[in-house]
């Protein structure tokens, strides 16, 4: 049993010993007086919230992610280090270079979005793959500037990702791997084991429990439908469900490996993957949603099941008994309805690798394109 949530935020050691699971880490932030982080919609789209983490990219290299600190409970934080505005500039004598091109290209107006601009810049301030203007959009596009000031904004990531070499601050970054927890306050429980056979028991325990990934979707049913959560099972220490490994004919792809690991592994093998990654919800979104969650919520408006269904996906489901195959055209039964079965989870989605180039058992050629409509 954990006695408390533990986390690192800004280079300091946090303990909370008596604290709701359902409590958000925006909620927490802006209590504890680090007010810097914003609330703007409470779902994700505005990006006023954003703050970083320090998470793994699709080759294990520890890394940071902005996400949004709006929908994520703040136990899904026990274990990580958190990075807000307030702390993005520790370890520099005065601001971070993207604070200080954000001054010289007068990147702020009314500034009510500012710190969530600046969570943004400092995950890209720390890619290496950002060479294009649209790559530097994609790594925006979850901020919104109801000021219209996007022109200096851009200014000031381009300035600051161009002196990166020079300025001495992308330091090296370390990443601990999550343990297993058991936290409980009040009548709630929080979950997270690190192995697949211990989920499963887990979720034999607790039935009625809701497994949670990266909270992009449940985070909405405690921002917008005010509910409580009982009990939690997180599945982000599940090193199986996060693997992204591939042999000669197929792409094995973990439940919980998330969408811009996916995105880093796979979009230039199959592009209409990585065009339907690029417009899925905003970089803060994909930083924490997996496509194992995507999926399960059987919604008709899930981008990846589209995709998938093209690319002849198939799905690994386990439960304590055995694991089973099946075919994802068969997996949706109806609306928001899955054949998962009562303590059954999707462990693996498999992609064939001829899907999209190789020839078809008719002798054709098969070719994929990505199209959708949006108002966003």
């Amino acid at each position: 049993m954990t006695s408390g949530i533990q986390f690192i935020l800004n280079g300091e050691h946090i303990e909370l010993t008596d604290c709701s699971t359902n409590l958000t880490l925006l909620e927490y932030l802006r209590s504890s007086g680090r007010t810097g982080s914003k609330e703007g919609c409470a779902e994700g789209d505005c990006g006023a919230c954003s703050v970083a983490i320090v998470d793994r990219d699709a080759d294990g290299k520890p890394t940071y992610r902005s996400i949004n600190s709006c929908l994520v409970p703040i136990c899904l934080m026990h274990g990580r280090e958190i990075v807000t505005v307030e702390g993005v500039a520790r370890g520099c004598k005065e601001l971070h270079p993207v604070q200080q091109c954000m001054v010289e290209n007068f990147g702020s107006q009314c500034g009510y979005c500012t710190p969530g601009f600046v969570a943004s810049l400092f995950e890209g301030y720390h890619r290496k793959d950002i060479r294009t203007r649209d790559q530097l959009d994609d790594q925006l596009c979850g901020n919104l500037c109801r000021c219209t000031g996007y022109r200096p904004i851009v200014d000031a990531a381009i300035q600051a990702y161009a002196n990166r070499s020079s300025d001495g601050q992308a330091h090296a970054i370390e990443f601990s791997p999550l343990a297993a927890t058991k936290y409980q306050h009040d009548d709630e429980t929080f979950l997270r084991p690190t192995t697949i056979k211990d989920l499963l028991c887990v979720i034999g325990e607790y039935p009625n429990a809701r497994l949670i990934a990266g909270a992009t979707e449940l985070g909405l049913e405690i921002t917008k439908k005010f509910k409580k959560l009982q009990t939690l099972i997180s599945v982000e220490a599940v090193a199986e469900l996060k693997e992204i490994k591939c042999t000669e004919k197929e792409w094995h792809i973990g439940a919980a490996a998330t969408l811009t690991q996916i995105e880093e592994k796979l979009a230039t093998e199959f592009p209409a993957l990585g065009d339907m990654l690029r417009v899925f919800g905003s970089r803060q979104i994909r930083n924490r949603a997996t496509m194992g969650g995507n999926i399960v919520t059987a919604s008709p408006i899930g981008d990846s099941a589209p995709v998938l269904l093209a690319l002849d996906a198939s799905l690994v489901l386990a439960s304590t008994n055995c694991e089973r195959m099946v075919p994802i055209d068969q997996f949706f039964i109806a609306y928001r309805k899955t054949a998962l079965q009562p303590g059954e989870i999707v462990k693996t989605i498999i992609i064939p690798r001829e899907g999209g180039t190789d020839a078809t058992p008719s002798g054709g050629t098969r070719k994929f394109w990505w199209h959708k409509v949006s108002k966003r």
